[in-house]
């Protein structure tokens, strides 16, 4: 990668048959966090295959509306990779089938970003400028006032010199 940032990852390990369900809990719960934040307007891409990486069987990315931009921009992603790193590390599991036999198959893989730090903060920061209607006052989260000494009103203004 060219860009390196600080992030909180998801990862979820399941049988083939539950990846797909598993993948969109993934991203319902990205949606979750995102929304407890405050972010708002959302909106969930069904990325194309020409988007996907190499171990990608299918992607969502989750966008938000940068005021600042003026255009959309991506805060977290959600992945299947299904038997694909499963394959590479030897990682399956034994099941047995419909007629009792015992059968072996690899687990899906899947990873999701909780949290991209740097994407957030700005989204926030753009996002709590925009709704005071100036850039010097900011507005936090509900889910993150009286935390770390932030106040419990949500309203921060930076000192002036």
């Amino acid at each position: 990668r060219v860009h390196q940032f600080g992030k909180v990852e998801l990862f979820s390990v399941t049988s083939p048959l539950q990846s797909g369900a598993k993948l969109w809990s993934l991203v319902e719960l990205q949606l979750e966090i995102l929304r407890d934040l405050g972010i708002s307007p959302l909106r969930v891409l069904d990325m194309p295959h020409r988007e996907l990486g190499a171990s990608a069987a299918r992607k969502f990315d989750i966008e938000t509306w940068f005021p600042g931009k003026n255009a959309w921009g991506e805060l977290t992603s959600a992945s299947n990779c299904t038997d694909y790193q499963a394959r590479r590390l030897g990682n399956s599991y034994s099941y047995n089938d419909k007629d009792g036999n015992k059968q072996k198959s690899f687990v899906h893989t899947l990873n999701a970003t909780a949290l991209a730090v740097p994407r957030v903060l700005a989204a926030l920061l753009e996002q709590g400028a925009a709704a005071g209607n100036d850039c010097e006052n900011f507005w936090i989260p509900k889910v993150l006032r009286g935390k770390c000494g932030l106040p419990q009103d949500g309203r921060i203004n930076p000192v002036k010199e």
